[in-house]
């Protein structure tokens, strides 16, 4: 059972991989003015004025993929893992999906500079190249805080 302030929050930034290319098919809808109507026309026939013309107009585009770089995802495995066995709630956050209006709002990722950044609910943190030891040690001691044995 998880209690309040039990999160840990792993920020990860991907990277943009050009997978291909995707095409897309847009409608477009001309409309034109027609001259002044005909006798012929007002006499039976539709009068002239707006009509309109369907196109169709094909674009093609890169199709790209995030992906997070393999020491990232690895930190993220070991995180997870980790987070199972001692019963906490984990939030992984990619900097580079989150909007831009968000990240500057986040004060979180307004302070991270190295990625991945292990971010506990105390305030603690690790950041760059974390190791499976280091990510235990950090658990541990952001358990320790809640249970009130260590100072945050």
């Amino acid at each position: 059972m998880q209690m309040g302030g039990r999160k840990i929050t792993l920020y990860v930034k991907s990277t943009r991989d050009l997978i291909g290319t995707q095409e897309f098919e847009h409608r477009l809808v001309d409309r034109q003015l027609g001259a002044r109507p005909s006798r012929v026309e007002l006499e039976g026939k539709r009068a002239a004025g707006t009509f309109q013309a369907k196109t169709y107009q094909s674009e093609i585009q890169p199709k790209y993929e995030f992906v997070l770089p393999k020491e990232q995802e690895e930190v993220a495995k070991i995180v997870q893992e980790l987070c199972i066995q001692y019963d906490l709630e984990l939030t992984i956050v990619d900097a580079t999906k989150k909007p831009i209006l968000h990240r500057e709002i986040d004060e979180h990722i307004r302070g991270i500079r190295k990625f991945p950044t292990l971010l506990g609910s105390s305030g603690r943190r690790i950041e760059g190249k974390i190791s499976k030891d280091q990510v235990a040690a950090f658990l541990f001691k952001e358990r320790q805080t809640w249970m009130g044995s260590v100072p945050a």
